[in-house]
């Protein structure tokens, strides 16, 4: 069944149970989109944000599930389904700014969208997810002196997150939007969800909390001052917050690194992380016109 057909749908507050369901058999994967959930997106829709899915006609199972706003996020392994709510995606509302799941997804994601739009693509990049359990935590690792940051820290923390995105994906969102790129921060910071650690004044280390649910934790944000790599001090700092998070009783931490990042990746891997799939990351610098054999879709 087409675009046109009643199995593609836009998921609202009705399907709600069903889609919580369906997201929570790959509860890590799957942990952004459930965090939006709980944040109430399918209640009330927030900007652009929307949640698409598509049903089979016949037993009105979810096949696959979407996310759809500023970023476009798969969820489910049924690539036609997936295929076609990325047509779907291209045609609706905002166009997005990155493509970014589990690798299959976006994989199938991504021929749709393409299929509808002829997208310029800044970076396409595969991740590794790694996931961390309490028990396999490295036990003689730490960063006492590690805490979380205040509205007085601002500035090094945008300063940090700036260079860490230049550095990891080539993308200068502050030059972009100063003023959106700061209120990010602020946010970040007054949810205290962001720790640094400071060595002789100057910060050295930092690392953002990401989605959290009741199954999953996700680090993201990790920047070490380039003067102080190699020192050990990722390694540390990532076990101490992961140590601090299970000390409340968060059942798994996981994080995504580029495959080809392998320092980091070793650094992750002496935390105790484990690999845990691929993710798949598309970075578009717009998205182009939309082309002629899809304009009359639906």
């Amino acid at each position: 069944m087409g675009l046109a057909g009643q199995a593609t749908l836009q998921l609202g507050v009705a399907d709600e149970r069903d889609v919580i369901a369906f997201l929570s058999g790959q509860p890590s994967a799957n942990v952004y989109l459930l965090w939006r959930i709980a944040q109430g997106v399918l209640r009330q829709p927030r900007g652009h944000e929307r949640f698409y899915g598509m049903r089979d006609p016949d037993s009105r199972r979810l096949r696959a599930v979407i996310g759809a706003g500023a970023n476009l996020v798969p969820a489910g392994s049924d690539r036609d389904a997936l295929y076609e709510l990325g047509q779907l995606a291209a045609l609706c509302g905002e166009r997005p700014r990155m493509l970014i799941g589990p690798r299959a997804g976006v994989d199938a994601l991504w021929r749709g969208f393409q299929q509808a739009l002829d997208p310029n693509v800044q970076l396409d990049t595969v991740h590794i997810g790694y996931e961390l359990l309490p028990d396999d935590l490295a036990p003689e690792l730490g960063l006492q002196r590690l805490h979380v940051a205040a509205m007085s820290d601002l500035i090094e923390v945008e300063e940090a997150s700036a260079q860490m995105l230049i550095d990891d994906l080539d993308r200068r969102d502050r030059d972009e939007d100063p003023g959106l790129f700061r209120r990010r921060m602020r946010h970040a910071i007054s949810q205290g969800e962001v720790f640094i650690y400071r060595d002789r004044g100057e910060l050295v280390f930092k690392l953002n909390l990401g989605a959290r649910t009741g199954e999953a934790t996700q680090l993201q944000g990790i920047f070490t001052a380039r003067s102080r790599r190699g020192e050990g001090l990722c390694r540390r700092g990532t076990a101490e917050v992961c140590r601090r998070l299970f000390s409340e009783g968060v059942p798994m931490v996981n994080l995504f690194v580029r495959e080809d990042n392998l320092a980091a990746r070793r650094s992750y891997e002496a935390v105790g992380f484990v690999p845990a799939g691929q993710l798949r990351m598309i970075i578009l610098k717009d998205c182009g016109r939309l082309l002629d054999s899809v304009q009359s879709v639906g």
